[in-house]
């Protein structure tokens, strides 16, 4: 069988209206498409953690906030986390957390995040892979990890 190595980044949302992700002023990261930057999705950035079902990037979240939440509450949710807005495409902020061999950093921040009331939803950017019929598989890295989370303040600083 042949198949065809195509990444696709894909995202679990919640059943809710989908509303563009706007900038929220100045000095925000570029609008783009669903394309994250190269070091988001290269090899030695995607991990199995031992907390979530699929391969994602150790250190990307995304976020989406709820209709009227200001740019000050935006900015606040990023700091909460100490992140980094790398991107904002129509549906998320794409988010560099602290890197962590178990994407711990994308837990913790997730887990930090359910607790502020401007945020919709945040998660981690599943990856998948694409066979020539259309069907979408799991990437299997080599090894899951097992590393243990440390807790959020020791991590997300």
């Amino acid at each position: 069988m042949s198949w065809t190595r195509c990444l696709l980044g894909l995202t679990i949302a919640a059943a809710a209206p989908v509303v563009g992700q706007d900038s929220g002023g100045r000095g925000a990261a570029p609008t783009i498409g669903r394309d994250l930057p190269a070091w988001a999705e290269n090899d030695t950035n995607l991990v199995h953690p031992s907390w979530f079902g699929a391969t994602v990037p150790k250190n990307i979240l995304l976020v989406s906030f709820k209709l009227g939440a200001t740019p000050t509450e935006r900015r606040a949710a990023i700091a909460a986390i100490h992140g980094e807005v790398v991107a904002i495409d129509t549906l998320f902020w794409i988010v560099r957390v602290v890197s962590h061999p178990n994407a711990c950093g994308v837990r913790r921040a997730m887990e930090r995040l359910a607790n502020v009331p401007a945020v919709r939803f945040s998660g981690p950017d599943m990856v998948w892979s694409a066979d020539n019929h259309g069907g979408l598989h799991d990437l299997k890295t080599p090894n899951p990890t097992k590393d243990p989370c440390p807790a959020a303040d020791s991590l997300l600083r």
